[in-house]
């Protein structure tokens, strides 16, 4: 345990059940346990653990975990470091969400990849948040296996505040075309999760400036759904740079939307520096930024 951490730790934990009344055998079976699972980091991470009795509360807590990852330790490792509170869970918490999923269709596996990229999801209330959540997505024409890659790649939706968040994305994606109830709101809900409701307010006011409609922002977006959630100030400047510094023309964008993803010094400039010469012969911006110079 690194020094400088120390106090800190101790600060969290009850001293008089971990170092008073364990004894230390106990306390060295716990911390090889741990190794396994990123001692100490993990506790400099979350001291508390430290009060879980290891028989009756941290080894039935992983080995539950495993189980729903088909035996995968490692996975299971991995989960556990992104998340160590996590196993403040008890099993019978882990059970009932993992009921939950199965209800509606996904299998054990299924629940495992979410998971690994969002451990989270495992203190999401169900009755207040997922409920509501799921049934949305079933409203959008989406089975379980939609409903698990979705997931997978915008796990923040069953945890953001609807009143506060997911209410207003989704009045402005009906703002600019998006339908109710279908797929394509979904996903597009889906792939603003992890922007501010300002920079996506920002994003489509930066389009409508440049003179798009809003049928052009949703042909954009139903193209390259991520375009509503880069950043609205990089975003400008990719833009500026395409038509003042490359001499395009702004609707290019509409062909090629995923043109705003890339960065501008370490792509859009470097490859535009290294194909002048052939910027005049009609190639679009797309073969342009994946083209490589005679030289290269």
């Amino acid at each position: 345990m690194p020094g400088n951490k120390l106090g800190q730790v101790l600060n969290d934990v009850n001293i008089s059940k971990v170092f008073g009344a364990r004894p230390i055998e106990g306390l060295e079976r716990m911390i090889v346990f741990l190794k396994g699972y990123g001692w100490p980091e993990l506790i400099v991470r979350r001291p508390s653990l430290l009060n879980l009795d290891l028989e009756n509360q941290l080894i039935p807590r992983v080995d539950y975990l495993a189980e729903v990852g088909a035996g995968d330790r490692e996975a299971t490792g991995l989960i556990i470091n992104k998340w160590p509170a996590i196993l403040s869970c008890t099993v019978e918490h882990f059970r009932s969400h993992i009921e939950f999923w199965r209800s509606i269709g996904l299998a054990d596996k299924e629940v495992f990849k979410i998971a690994m990229v969002y451990p989270q999801i495992f203190s999401v209330s169900k009755e207040r948040k997922l409920k509501p959540r799921i049934e949305f997505l079933h409203q959008c024409k989406m089975n379980a296996e939609d409903i698990s890659k979705f997931l997978i790649k915008a796990p923040l939706f069953v945890s953001l505040s609807f009143e506060y968040n997911l209410s207003k994305k989704l009045a402005f994606l009906v703002k600019i075309g998006y339908r109710h109830r279908t797929r394509e709101l979904a996903l597009a809900v889906g792939a603003v999760t992890r922007t501010s409701c300002e920079n996506l307010q920002m994003v489509i006011d930066l389009f409508f400036s440049y003179g798009f409609s809003r049928e052009n922002v949703l042909t954009m977006s139903m193209k390259h759904p991520q375009v509503l959630q880069y950043n609205h100030e990089s975003m400008e400047k990719k833009i500026e740079f395409l038509v003042e510094g490359m001499g395009r023309e702004i609707g290019e964008l509409l062909i090629f939307p995923a043109f705003l993803g890339y960065k501008l010094d370490d792509r859009i400039r470097h490859r535009y520096e290294m194909n002048k010469e052939i910027r005049g012969k009609g190639i679009s911006i797309n073969k342009l930024l994946s083209s490589r110079s005679r030289s290269s």
